[in-house]
């Protein structure tokens, strides 16, 4: 946190990092494996792999059954990379992953680039940010957008922050205020807006 109690972007991802079921995604020099990280009772649900391109399209989406196994990560899925990823440019490609069961509420999910931040392919475009209920916020952009941060216009903090957004992805963020606020403004500026 900041002096002022404002959460950092470290906060954020310490949060998802330390979350009971994860779904960790990474390489080898050959493939590309799924991974499931469970420290609770075992799941049974839905994995749901897709790779799409950054202006959205999909370009591959597999769904599987597969289960989550008691305290301990199991390699859920394997592809090969020069199958995966062939005649794919990789600054332009994101790697999803999400798994759904019936036994808990949240949908499980993260996603994989396969190049570092700085060599992603990212344009300069506005964030829309509409109030649906009060204090909930809606993001929205046209382009995929890289490390959205969200601001507003009094002290506190956002239940999710400096988050990705692919086009046309909807975001619901709920913003909690150091005190009773009437008209809370909230805007976001993303990654592209700090390098361009």
């Amino acid at each position: 946190m900041d002096y002022y109690g404002r959460y950092k972007a470290s906060h954020y991802q310490v949060k998802e990092s330390f979350k009971p079921q994860l779904l960790v995604a990474g390489e080898t020099e050959d493939d590309v494996i799924v991974h499931g990280v469970n420290d609770q009772q075992a799941l049974k649900g839905e994995l749901v792999v897709s790779l799409q391109s950054l202006a959205g399209e999909m370009l591959l989406e597999d769904v599987t059954t597969v289960t989550l196994h008691q305290q301990t990560s199991t390699a859920l899925t394997v592809y090969k990379k020069a199958t995966l990823l062939k005649g794919m440019t990789l600054s332009d490609v994101v790697f999803l992953v999400e798994f759904k069961s019936n036994e808990i509420k949240e949908v499980i999910s993260n996603r994989y680039y396969f190049v570092s931040a700085k060599d992603l392919a990212i344009t300069l475009a506005p964030i829309e940010v509409e109030q649906v209920s009060p204090y909930v916020y809606r993001v929205t952009s046209e382009v995929f957008q890289k490390a959205v941060c969200l601001e507003a216009s009094v002290e506190g903090h956002f239940s999710e922050n400096f988050f990705d957004l692919l086009p046309g992805e909807e975001k619901d963020v709920v913003f909690y205020p150091g005190g009773l606020h009437q008209g809370v403004d909230v805007w976001a500026k993303g990654m592209c807006s700090f390098v361009k």
